[in-house]
């Protein structure tokens, strides 16, 4: 009797080294795609496991079919599956970027598992993801267009280049988006702030209110944020003032706070919190006169 299980362990062990032993185009593609699709709604664990990786190699007009199905596999399954399933839908992203996209925007709770999936998915794919959502903010139909911005900054300082050319494109709320972009990834952003600076004097008033909302996230204390604020302060719109008065406000404050305030000599901690204390007066200034607008 423990010849005969020893041997049936054998005889599986060799099965496996069999299967890893032929090449992987040649084993997945001897089942359709619909039949692996089949496998990972109704098989058991380990042919699920299977066919979500055998789904992950498919190609040219199988991709999309593969890739829903893959995002319909629930995602409290087991988890040598789940595992599976990311890897294959990480594989066929590059191929169908809209599609993980739309799964990365899902909202509501009950989503938010398929949705961290999908980001990871784009996160694993800069090379395709990130002029994908270039492509989103430059189309005014583009569901999602909105929420692009959150999603590039994800990728840090690796979308700079990818936000500086929206910011020079022609299409104002492409430029709006890319200053948020910039703005959500903060003071790592610190050293390209000037990309910001010749949309203080855009035509557009939504791309002179996201560039000062941004400068006010990238560089809070610089003198290029001080400047833009005080620019934007005479700005013909109200929101635009209402965040230039938000920044202004900003950079004092983290004048105040900067460390060398209270590590430098009296003298010199005395001159920086007195230029902090005026430009806090400016904004009190700025406050009165958006207040008697009302």
């Amino acid at each position: 009797m423990a010849r005969a299980r020893w041997l049936g362990h054998v005889g599986r062990l060799l099965l496996v080294v069999a299967i890893l032993a032929l090449p992987a185009s040649t084993f997945f593609a001897r089942r359709e795609s619909a039949e692996w699709q089949r496998d990972l709604e109704d098989g058991g664990t380990w042919r699920r496991r299977l066919a979500a990786t055998a789904l992950g190699r498919v190609e040219g007009d199988d991709v999309r079919p593969a890739l829903a199905a893959l995002l319909k596999v629930p995602l409290d399954t087991d988890p040598e599956v789940r595992a599976a399933v990311e890897t294959s839908i990480r594989l066929l992203a590059p191929s169908a970027m809209r599609m993980v996209f739309a799964g990365a925007m899902l909202q509501g709770s009950h989503r938010e598992p398929l949705r961290d999936l999908c980001v990871r998915a784009l996160l694993a794919n800069p090379d395709t993801a990130m002029p994908a959502l270039a492509a989103v903010m430059m189309s005014p139909q583009a569901p999602g267009r909105e929420r692009s911005p959150a999603l590039l900054a994800r990728f840090g300082l690796e979308a700079v280049p990818t936000i500086t050319t929206l910011l020079r494109s022609a299409n104002p709320t492409a430029r709006a988006l890319a200053a948020t972009a910039l703005g959500l990834i903060g003071s790592e952003a610190h050293e390209h702030q000037e990309l910001l600076a010749a949309g203080v004097r855009d035509k557009s008033t939504p791309v002179r209110l996201c560039v000062m909302d941004a400068m006010a996230r990238v560089a809070p204390e610089s003198r290029q944020t001080l400047l833009a604020a005080r620019e934007l302060l005479l700005d013909p719109d109200p929101a635009v003032r209402r965040s230039a008065l938000r920044a202004l406000v900003g950079v004092a404050l983290e004048r105040l706070d900067a460390p060398d305030a209270s590590d430098a000599p009296r003298g010199d901690a005395s001159v920086q919190e007195a230029a902090a204390q005026d430009i806090l007066s400016e904004a009190i200034d700025a406050l009165r006169a958006l207040s008697r607008e009302r």
